[in-house]
């Protein structure tokens, strides 16, 4: 299963594709690189249509992909609740990428991108303030098994 098609059986409404120009603009915007998934989700679906979508899901298109930084004006740090045996951890705020939301609680989902840190692409929920998961990758998996449940 794809994502289109686990957000198609949630009951979203995927939008027209993003051209190859609107990824280049957003990562350009950014300053950073989106991961694969992400950007081939893109290039087949510019996200979910939200004033149409009563799916609990709602995944953003290129103009409102944004940093945690721009979402919170006045944080530019992100800090993680501690995981287990780990030291406090301190993400920078314009590395860490917004690009979904689930709208039965309301969690914001965003994946870090900073080649150099250990948590590259790892996947943090905002609202919690936890690690959802270590690779986008491993949030795209964890998605499309368990998206009616939510991802955390």
């Amino acid at each position: 299963m794809t994502i289109a098609e686990k957000i198609t059986q949630l009951g979203g409404h995927l939008a027209d594709p993003a051209t190859d120009e609107e990824i280049e603009a957003t990562e350009k915007r950014l300053r950073l690189i989106l991961p694969t998934k992400l950007r081939e989700f893109l290039l087949q679906n510019n996200g979910t249509i939200r004033e149409s979508d009563q799916a609990m899901w709602s995944f953003w298109p290129c103009s409102e992909i944004i940093p945690y930084s721009q979402y919170d004006k006045t944080e530019e740090s992100f800090y993680p609740l501690q995981l287990e045996n780990e030291a406090l951890v301190k993400l920078r705020g314009d590395r860490l990428i917004l690009f979904a939301d689930a709208m039965l609680h309301a969690p914001v989902y965003a994946v870090y991108l900073s080649p150099e840190d250990p948590y590259h692409e790892a996947v943090f929920e905002l609202i919690t303030n936890t690690l959802s998961a270590k690779s986008f990758g491993e949030w795209i998996d964890l998605f499309l098994n368990r998206g009616e449940e939510g991802v955390f």
